[in-house]
């Protein structure tokens, strides 16, 4: 991360960020009383990687899931899809998580 933003190139790359320019992540949260949720960009053409939003209960490794995730495409911003991935709240905790992955080829 030569830039110092604390988002991963891989992610910049996926985003449309530069990874030489410091920048805000443009990941953004949100919590209702029924889901939490994030928005993120995800340019499409760059196949190569994909963006998984998962969910958890704790924080322990391995429990992570992206079952019962909804994502939608809400919007257009240069080249990138805006998407909003949600889940419900239920009566647990949820912690969220966005990650980046190469592609299988």
């Amino acid at each position: 991360n030569p830039d110092a933003d604390t988002m991963f190139n891989l992610m910049e790359y996926k985003f449309g960020t530069h990874p030489l320019e410091a920048e805000a992540s443009p990941v953004s949260n949100f919590f209702g009383m029924t889901q939490v949720g994030m928005v993120y960009p995800d340019v499409t053409n760059r196949t190569d990687v994909s963006l998984f939003m998962e969910a958890a209960t704790d924080l322990i490794p391995d429990i992570w899931t992206d079952a019962g995730v909804a994502r939608t495409d809400v919007g257009q911003v240069g080249h990138a899809v805006v998407r909003s991935a949600t889940v419900p709240t239920g009566l647990s905790r949820r912690f969220l998580r966005l990650k980046a992955q190469y592609a299988l080829p």
